[in-house]
C-alpha cells in the first residue's frame, strides 16, 4: 500500500521531492490574446489557491502522491448552486477507478462512512457506497500510462521490488539486533 511504499527511503525521497515542488509552484492565469501578456483574474486559480478546508499544499501533495504511486490523482470539484467551483476535495486514490463509457471518462469512487468526501457526494449518482462522477467534476492527473485512459498503479507494477526492499530492511534490522 501507499504507507509501506513510502516506508522505502528511495521512494519516499522521490515522491516527496516531486510532490513538494509541485505544491510550491504558483498557479496564475495570463491573457496574451492582444499580443501582450497580462495577468487576469480566473475562478479556477482562485479555487486552486484556496481549495477549501485543506491548504493548497496539502491538496497538491495528496494529488501528486496518488498520481505517482497509484497511477491517478483525483480531486472532487465541489460546486455551488450556480455550478461554479467552490472547493477541491481529495479523493482517496485506492478507492477510485476510472472507466470509459461511450467515449466519456467517468470516475467510480467507493467510499466508507468515515471518509470526508462522502457527505459531499450525496447528490451524485450512487447507492451510498459507490458513486459515479463525470470527468467534468473531477480534477484528474494521470500518472504513468500504457493505455491513455488511466494511469498504472506503480505499487502493483513494482510490488516485488518494493516488497524485497522492505524485507531487506527488516532483515538487516533483525540481523543487527540479534548479533549486535
Amino acid at each position: 500500500n501507499v504507507q509501506s511504499a513510502l516506508g522505502v527511503p528511495e521512494i519516499y525521497n522521490a515522491v516527496s521531492k516531486i510532490s513538494g515542488h509541485m505544491a510550491s509552484m504558483p498557479m496564475e492565469c495570463w491573457d496574451d490574446s492582444d499580443g501582450e501578456k497580462t495577468q487576469v483574474s480566473c475562478r479556477g486559480v482562485d479555487i486552486w489557491n484556496r481549495p477549501g478546508q485543506w491548504t493548497r499544499a496539502e491538496v497538491v501533495e495528496k494529488l501528486m502522491v496518488d498520481a505517482l504511486l497509484l497511477g491517478n490523482g483525483r480531486l472532487l470539484i465541489e460546486r455551488d448552486e450556480l455550478g461554479q467551483p467552490k472547493a477541491l476535495l481529495p479523493i482517496q486514490g485506492d478507492t477510485a477507478r476510472t472507466v470509459m463509457v461511450n467515449g466519456e471518462r467517468w470516475h467510480c469512487i467507493t467510499l466508507n462512512d468515515a471518509e470526508t468526501a462522502g457527505a459531499n457526494l450525496k447528490d451524485r449518482t450512487g447507492d451510498g457506497t459507490m458513486y459515479k462522477i463525470p470527468d467534468r467534476d473531477v480534477f484528474y492527473i494521470m500518472g504513468l500510462t500504457t493505455n491513455g485512459y488511466w494511469g498504472e498503479n506503480l505499487i502493483s507494477l513494482a510490488k516485488d521490488i518494493i516488497g524485497l526492499s522492505i524485507a531487506g530492511a527488516e532483515s538487516a534490522g533483525t540481523l543487527y539486533k540479534n548479533t549486535g
